[in-house]
């Protein structure tokens, strides 16, 4: 019997902290810098509905709610900002996701436009920081 051993494609798992980071990093980017606008942003009026986002950067972006820790992600077509309150995003609630993204990793921001309801649309520079960071 001859043993064989299969090795990887090459780069693969060669890099695995990299690439948890780097897949982690829009998602948490988008729970600081969103959350700390969209409570700014509400401070002035009646409810209001973030209705899309989009970056340069990413050639899709999504908004997601997940009801409970372990239940599903659903797509959903808004994520509605209460009057005088805030609209908390993280990976374990309402979310927005950045897909098919572009190399960000010697960027200081990243650059993304808010549209909502009733508010128009904002375009800010979101501060790329390390996952775990604030």
């Amino acid at each position: 019997m001859t043993a064989t051993t299969e090795r990887p494609a090459p780069g693969v798992g060669r890099n695995l902290p990299r690439d948890l980071a780097r897949s982690a990093a829009a998602p948490l980017l988008c729970v600081l810098v969103l959350t700390g606008l969209l409570s700014a942003w509400v401070v002035g009026g009646g409810a209001d509905e973030l209705t899309a986002v989009s970056s340069p950067i990413a050639s899709r972006v999504v908004l997601t709610e997940r009801v409970g820790v372990a239940g599903p992600r659903t797509v959903v077509g808004g994520l509605v900002i209460p009057a005088h309150g805030t609209l908390t995003l993280s990976p374990f609630g309402d979310d927005v996701v950045l897909q098919d993204l572009s190399r960000y990793e010697h960027l200081a921001t990243v650059p993304l436009t808010l549209s909502f309801r009733h508010s128009g649309t904002v375009t800010i520079d979101a501060a790329v920081t390390q996952p775990g960071t604030p």
